[in-house]
């Protein structure tokens, strides 16, 4: 172990509404003022988590906030480096590609797992266990479901992987921010596995990925060392208010967006089928599907372009001819599908 372990404390900041905050390096507002700006002071993250915890059922003591789960993957991957010798990390292709920036940032040797649209058991629980065998992996990253190329795993899958890697001492990263959509999520498995880290945020199901708000969700003992890389001021002030009525509003606001999304999945996968196009996506917001061609793949995709239509076109080696479209509402969906009949005639 390269660092000694120690618990950094977490001190709730005074309410500017009822102390005069004089022992801080902000310049605030009037002690009388009835409705204080609260720009002008630090902010805290504290009524936060306990509004996250209370959402998640588990304890305050179990989640870490940051900034999106980019500033909170950077983190795990700081406190895992500074706590091995060796860091061996096993991710799927394609993935979010932050997390092979860190890996490659604090010098991780990285071996990858194919994900196959077209086979639903690709990868199986047997070829993970075999990989992390293989290759002495310490620390293995399952995003579920993993998105724009979707791979669902079920509770049972991942059960089994986490008691293979509690064994072994393997630390398992399962990015569930694209949960809500139709997936079951691990997060109760936390309070049974101390080598599990949850990744959440309110970029996708929520809809809110300008707010930049992340979270991860993981033992107590686990989450005490990961915290101590934390920022010492985790959110800005208007990520926390916004992300509070975010929270506040699910069952009235968010429910209804995600329903919009299912909708739009739904259709769009009958719209790909319709014209013989071969589509995956049943778990998140978007659907990857295949060209047959790389020369049809860049004639479209340059095409929608200059219609001002973007797509997901960047895959490479055996993802080569696929694309996704993110399902954002289906009035965008029937939109693209215009534009795509008009440019395949």
């Amino acid at each position: 172990m390269r660092i000694n372990k120690f618990i950094r404390i977490r001190r709730p900041a005074p309410n500017p509404k009822k102390y005069l905050r004089l022992h801080r390096g902000e310049f605030g507002d009037n002690f009388d003022t009835k409705k204080p700006k609260l720009d002008r002071f630090y902010p805290d993250t504290t009524d936060l988590i306990f509004k996250l915890a209370k959402f998640h059922k588990v304890s305050f003591d179990q989640i870490v906030v940051g900034l999106g789960g980019e500033s909170l993957i950077k983190d795990i991957f700081l406190w895992h480096y500074k706590k091995n010798k060796k860091t061996k990390k096993l991710n799927s292709s394609s993935n979010y590609f932050m997390y092979t920036f860190y890996s490659q940032l604090f010098n991780y040797k990285t071996f990858y797992y194919n994900i196959n649209p077209e086979e639903k058991s690709s990868p199986s629980v047997r070829s993970i266990k075999q990989l992390l065998n293989k290759n002495k992996i310490n620390i293995l990253v399952l995003v579920n479901p993993s998105s724009p190329i979707e791979k669902n795993w079920s509770i049972l899958e991942i059960k089994e992987i986490l008691n293979y890697c509690k064994k072994r001492k393997i630390i398992v990263v399962i990015d569930e921010v694209y949960q809500l959509l139709g997936s079951k999520s691990s997060l109760s498995l936390t309070k049974k596995y101390d080598n599990l880290i949850i990744l959440r945020s309110l970029s996708k199901a929520f809809g809110y990925p300008g707010i930049r708000m992340g979270y991860i969700v993981s033992a107590k003992t686990l989450k005490e060392e990961i915290e101590s890389f934390r920022l010492a001021i985790e959110l800005p002030s208007d990520t926390i208010l916004k992300s509070n009525k975010i929270i506040s509003k699910f069952n009235t606001i968010i429910k209804k967006n995600i329903f919009k999304t299912i909708e739009a999945r739904k259709f769009a996968n009958q719209e790909f089928k319709k014209r013989s196009i071969k589509s995956f996506g049943k778990y998140s917001n978007s659907v990857c599907f295949k060209f047959d061609t790389l020369e049809e793949k860049s004639r479209i995709v340059s095409s929608l372009k200059k219609r001002k239509i973007l797509i997901n076109d960047g895959f490479k080696d055996h993802l080569s001819t696929y694309a996704s479209i993110t399902t954002t509402n289906k009035k965008n969906v029937k939109y693209f599908f215009k534009n795509l009949d008009e440019i395949r005639r």
